[in-house]
């Protein structure tokens, strides 16, 4: 995962993602994800090259929300997909 740049897009593989706008893009198109699998790669762009725990995670997309680690597998489940990552 690269840097942020001056317009707040992070590269991630062979897709940006815009934080400004909250799309991940690929050739500059908009590839569809979920509002809590965006906010999770969103995350993990942000701490990249850093040991994010499980919790660490669910506490930074879900907050307050009790959730599963079913909902957390899912979010990646989808953001792999949107990444196309076999």
């Amino acid at each position: 995962m690269g840097e942020a740049g001056s317009q707040g897009i992070l590269h991630v593989g062979a897709c940006q993602l815009d934080l400004e706008r909250g799309l991940l893009l690929r050739d500059g198109t908009a590839v569809p994800l979920r509002s809590k699998a965006y906010s999770l790669l969103a995350h993990l762009a942000r701490n990249a090259g850093k040991v994010v725990t499980k919790s660490d995670l669910i506490g930074a997309v879900w907050g307050n929300i009790v959730v599963t680690e079913d909902s957390l597998t899912q979010a990646v489940r989808d953001i792999r997909k949107a990444l196309a990552d076999d």
